[in-house]
């Protein structure tokens, strides 16, 4: 029986062991959605407007990156995002953020303008010209 107990014991561990690193590993293969072909872009904008990390970005409604960090310059947000090199975008994509829903959830849209003006290239600056008008205002 004392034989019997030590198995039973080192098969609870083993269970727990393998749960865990199926827990783990889960969790790494969802980090890895953004592993590929990645432009990283700096966007300037005036207002944020509910944007957070980790927001998506999307053009046609599909979405090309995300959002990794933000930070303040003077009166200017600053956003670190990544963006796919399969989208093709170019320099002069008119950029803005918008609702994904009645929540209040945003998300930064890209409209691609022309088709001969050269592509968005590893560490592009994008900026919004023209301020935000936000429906509140």
């Amino acid at each position: 029986m004392n034989a019997s107990r030590k198995q039973e014991i080192g098969v609870g561990i083993l269970v727990l062991v393998a749960a865990a690193l199926l827990a783990v590993m889960s969790i790494k293969v969802g980090a890895l959605s953004q592993v590929g072909d990645q432009l990283r872009v700096t966007v300037v904008l005036g207002d944020a407007a509910g944007l957070t990390e980790g927001a998506a970005v999307r053009v046609a409604g599909v979405q090309v990156g995300q959002v990794n960090g933000m930070s303040v310059d003077h009166d200017k947000a600053r956003l670190d995002v990544t963006l796919s090199k399969d989208a093709g975008l170019r320099t002069d994509a008119k950029l803005q953020v918008r609702a994904r829903s009645i929540l209040g959830e945003k998300y930064l849209e890209i409209t691609p303008q022309s088709m001969d003006t050269p592509l968005i290239t590893e560490d592009t600056e994008l900026s919004v010209p023209t301020p935000q008008t936000e429906i509140d205002e």
